[in-house]
């Protein structure tokens, strides 16, 4: 019997968002959790780090959010099948050279962490974890491959550790299925 926290992985992460470090790349580092399994799971106590900060992921703070997307979701629970992304906190700041530059699909769940960056700031070479409200490593995922500017590292499927680069003409897939997913069903035969 598998237990329910085994479907949700981390699926994509955008460490590198299009612009400079110093400017709208600060604001737009994101991170997608999927829920491939069949029961809603809350993410309230939840925690995502990195090697060197680890933050309690909260729903998204700041509900202008919504005029960019009014069907998304401000919440920590994550709907079988469905997608959580964890933004900046600054995700929405007006004075980033690059406000808002993601489209979320209807449904999409917004989450954030519960300082100014996820983790100490996302990169490469890190490594993210998942950590459940009882202390239990759900998933981690890292090193990286390159990506480039503006493009999302995604996952190949939920079962893989396996991450590539967008292939999607928008440089990422957050609150959608992977460009690069491997259906469960094909990817199954290779295990």
């Amino acid at each position: 019997m598998f237990n329910v926290l085994s479907f949700v992985v981390i699926n994509e992460v955008m460490y590198d968002p299009r612009g400079p470090e110093s400017s709208a790349g600060l604001y737009n580092e994101a991170v997608e959790i999927y829920n491939y399994g069949d029961t809603t799971v809350c993410l309230t106590s939840w925690k995502i780090k990195d090697k060197y900060d680890e933050d309690l992921i909260v729903p998204f703070p700041d509900s202008s959010i919504l005029s960019s997307c009014p069907l998304c979701v401000i919440s920590t629970c994550i709907p079988p099948g469905g997608f959580g992304v964890i933004l900046d906190r600054d995700y929405t700041n007006p004075a980033s050279p690059d406000p808002m530059p993601y489209s979320f699909p209807s449904g999409t769940v917004l989450m954030s962490v519960n300082d100014a960056q996820i983790g100490n700031g996302l990169s490469q070479s890190d490594t993210i974890y998942l950590i459940s409200n009882l202390s239990d490593t759900v998933d981690l995922v890292g090193p990286f491959p390159a990506t480039g500017d503006g493009i999302s590292a995604e996952r190949k499927s939920p079962r893989s550790k396996v991450f590539v680069p967008s292939v999607s003409v928008y440089g990422h897939t957050l609150g959608y299925g992977n460009s690069v997913f491997l259906p469960l069903r094909v990817f199954d035969n290779f295990i």
